[in-house]
């Protein structure tokens, strides 16, 4: 369980520092950010598995291109 919220975290540094480097982005808090976004991806994909269905991971694309490319509010 350490490890791998070791690599969980790495992801999400990783993913808060692209954040960082986005101009259109609004928020200062990447950090909070990235760990939300990691873990609506985590979640999404115990779902998909779940229902057997692409709809969780779908709904997760479609909200993080509303929220993070188009700048759209969800």
């Amino acid at each position: 369980a350490e490890a791998t919220e070791h690599i969980h975290q790495s992801i999400a540094n990783e993913l808060s520092d692209c954040l960082k480097e986005s101009d259109a982005f609004f928020t200062r808090d990447t950090l909070l950010l990235a760990n939300f976004i990691v873990n609506s991806w985590q979640g999404a994909l115990l779902r998909m598995k779940s229902s057997r269905s692409a709809s969780p991971l779908n709904t997760f694309y479609q909200v993080i291109q509303n929220l993070l490319l188009d700048g759209s509010k969800v």
